[in-house]
This record gives C-alpha cells, sequence and structure tokens, in this order.
C-alpha cells in the first residue's frame, strides 16, 4: 500500500514575494479547474506580531499536502 497521511500533514516551500504567493495560487485554482484531484485550501494570513505569515496549501497525488508560504517581517 502506498503512503497515506491525514488531510493537512504538510511540507512548507517558501516563496520569495507576496505576488509570487499569489500568482502559485491562481495557478494551482486554475489547474483544480480542470483536475478534481487537485485539494486546495484558499489562502490566509497568520498575524504573529513582527512577522505575518501568509499561506495556502495544495495537495496533488502526493500523500502530503503542501503549504505554499510567504514571510512577511514588519518594521519594529
Amino acid at each position: 500500500n502506498p503512503m497515506a497521511a491525514p488531510r493537512l500533514d504538510h511540507f512548507g516551500l517558501a516563496v520569495d514575494s507576496l505576488d509570487e504567493l499569489h500568482t502559485v495560487l491562481a495557478r494551482a485554482k486554475a489547474y483544480a479547474e480542470r483536475d478534481d484531484r487537485v485539494d486546495i485550501i484558499d489562502y490566509e494570513v497568520e498575524d504573529h506580531g513582527p512577522l505575518k505569515l501568509h499561506n495556502f496549501y495544495v495537495g496533488y497525488l502526493l500523500p502530503m499536502m503542501v503549504e505554499v508560504q510567504f514571510f512577511e517581517l514588519l518594521d519594529s
């Protein structure tokens, strides 16, 4: 049997900009329109004070999801 994992088990990939994160998300959503095996947990922002974590999750064929992340460091 192939490896199986709960839906939110994931590994992360960081991108260099918020624009890049939104581009990757748009491409994942476009692909999901033609392949129902794509599983997307939509964009959100987690506010951790001096850091905002922008992210979304995507799953496709792998046993784990991928969290695409952009780390926004705020000025103190």
